[in-house]
């Protein structure tokens, strides 16, 4: 099961040890001519894959051609030394077809993990100062103090025109050394992987040259280390780029189900508990499943979190695209006035905090949600009503701006207003939790609206179970006391053991980068006996170094973009799922 949210969102893979729940997807076929050398067709005749090509518009295979799947390529590839003529090796290599439709005919599938390095390049040209465009960079730029004049080179990394890396700008310099490494996952159509150095403007950008290596050769060789020649627009210099490059392809192996080279390892203790929206009510289709000889009970995950919450003797930890302080966790199907019976959520945490555990909430700051504009916000986060509640309490609530590379006033507003703190997680120790720390991590927001059960009714729940939670985003066509509401379905989870641990982490490393004055606000947590369980666990982020502190040993596990680091293992999960899946997606 993979649980994901957009933005800094979070998610986790969980396998019980029982059930296989992901597979190999087999390869591409290769439609390779009779041109094909010895070596390679008397191996994929030796492998025994003949094969045809499928699909709506595939071609029959020609006289005398031998049909094998990428795998057995990549295998009788795999003998071919640095020194070999790969031109011959890939002669006669005909284009795939991919749903019904012909690739470019000198293109080659570029289908792995590709690994990538530019360490530096050497005699750039100078595009600074040469014309009135750069004079008047040269009056935006920020650098008032700015003693040079020189290019300000960067790297754009492509396969054919589609751009997939991007090294950092270095300012000011003819001779950059960017030593940045870049990991990605590739399955595209091309020729030729590019190389452009660009000289980056206040406005606008200039060429300073280009290279290229071919898709051919990289596949062919796998590892290639080389200084490049620049082709420049520029007289009387000759720029070079040093590269190297590593290229993985993907094979026909079964996978395992631990995404490996990420942050949080695949975790063997602890248990998962799934959810199906805030409150699932009993349906005859529990009875007829069974769980060690007994109908499956239920959970409702609003209920669980009420309990955790209430349970709680050291820490309370919340994060939250949005959170509201008046809303009920816990209500009861039938009688209204039971339901008003129930503490309501800002109660509760402030009952909490006041008994001695720390109760910090780290919630998105929506950009339109001031005391000045709409208190409610463009979206309805009510991110600072629910600051203003808590701000005469012993609970920290802390709202956090999304950055992102801040580089000028309309980079930080283009950042401020376009992207958002997705996470959703409540971590606590539970004291009815033998190891101690459980979290909920999933889609549902603590927050107004997101109470719903699986009958999801739009009128006779609005002066019961939703009387104080009445949510419609169309206005003008429903009434708080008759409806129609408006329904919401999502999923969640429980999570407990080591993995529970991790999201702990993301919290304290978000915490430290976004709420720095409060930072010893954060409780040390005892370490706690783990025990091997039948749950395979792993954790995955998609977050950026603006947003968390991340951890100096772990820093080989992350990625970069224009020399700013993040975690993407959420992405690479999904391009895992995708390249195992062998029967459906």
């Amino acid at each position: 099961a993979v649980v994901s949210t957009q933005s800094t969102g979070i998610g986790f893979y969980c396998v019980p040890f029982v059930i296989t729940v992901v597979q190999t997807m087999r390869s591409t076929n290769l439609n390779v001519s009779n041109k094909f050398s010895p070596l390679l067709e008397r191996k994929l005749r030796h492998k025994k894959s003949q094969c045809h090509l499928s699909g709506p518009n595939s071609k029959p295979a020609a006289a005398g051609t031998v049909l094998g799947n990428f795998s057995d390529w990549n295998a009788a590839m795999s003998d071919v030394s640095e020194d070999a003529d790969y031109d011959q090796l890939l002669d006669g290599l005909e284009p795939e077809y991919m749903n019904g439709k012909h690739l470019n005919p000198d293109a080659f599938y570029f289908r792995g993990d590709l690994k990538v390095t530019v360490n530096s390049a050497h005699n750039l040209p100078n595009a600074d100062g040469t014309n009135i465009k750069d004079r008047f960079n040269s009056l935006l730029s920020r650098n008032k103090e700015k003693k040079k004049d020189l290019s300000d080179p960067y790297v754009n990394i492509c396969i054919d025109d589609h751009k997939i890396l991007q090294t950092k700008v270095i300012k000011d310099e003819l001779d950059p050394v960017w030593n940045e490494t870049f990991e990605t996952e590739v399955s595209h159509e091309g020729t030729r992987l590019y190389f452009w150095v660009w000289d980056d403007d206040v406005v606008g950008k200039e060429k300073l040259g280009h290279a290229h290596i071919e898709i051919k050769e990289i596949i062919a060789k796998k590892v290639i280390r080389r200084k490049l020649d620049l082709f420049t627009p520029f007289r009387n210099c000759t720029p070079t780029l040093d590269v190297e490059i590593e290229f993985d392809p993907v094979s026909d192996d079964v996978g395992e189900f631990e995404l490996t080279r990420t942050y949080f390892p695949l975790r063997h203790t602890g248990e998962v508990r799934l959810y199906q929206d805030a409150c699932c009510l009993p349906s005859p289709l529990h009875q007829q499943i069974q769980v060690h000889g007994n109908p499956l009970l239920a959970h409702s995950a609003w209920d669980d979190i009420s309990d955790s919450i209430e349970n709680a003797t050291n820490f309370i930890y919340i994060t939250g695209w949005s959170m509201t302080h008046n809303i009920r966790l816990k209500r009861d199907q039938n009688d209204a006035q039971k339901t008003k019976s129930y503490a309501q959520l800002g109660d509760l945490l402030k009952e909490k905090a006041s008994n001695g555990v720390q109760v910090l909430v780290l919630l998105w700051d929506e950009p339109f949600n001031n005391e000045e504009l709409a208190m409610s916000g463009v979206v309805g986060t009510n991110d600072e009503v629910t600051r203003i509640y808590f701000s005469n309490s012993k609970v920290k609530c802390v709202l956090a701006t999304r950055q992102k590379n801040k580089r000028g006033m309309l980079e930080t507003l283009v950042s401020n207003t376009s992207f958002s703190h997705h996470q959703k997680t409540v971590i606590c120790d539970d004291s009815r939790v033998s190891c101690g720390t459980v979290a909920y991590v999933g889609g549902l927001d603590l927050t107004v609206g997101r109470y719903d059960d699986q009958n999801h009714t739009l009128f006779k729940s609005c002066k019961n179970q939703h009387q104080d939670d009445f949510y419609q985003t169309f206005p003008g066509i429903a009434s708080s006391d008759h409806g129609p509401r408006q329904p919401w379905h999502d999923v969640h989870s429980r999570i407990t053991g080591e993995a529970a641990q991790d999201v702990l982490a993301n919290f304290t490393e978000r915490w430290k980068i976004e709420a720095p004055k409060d930072v010893s606000s954060l409780v040390t947590c005892p370490d706690e006996d783990q025990l091997d369980s039948n749950w395979r666990i792993q954790i995955y982020r998609s977050i950026p170094v603006d947003a968390a502190l991340f951890d100096d040993n772990k820093k080989h596990t992350l990625l970069s973009k224009h020399g700013r680091r993040y975690e993407a293992s959420i992405h690479r999960a999904y391009v895992s799922g995708v390249r195992n899946a062998e029967n459906f997606l």
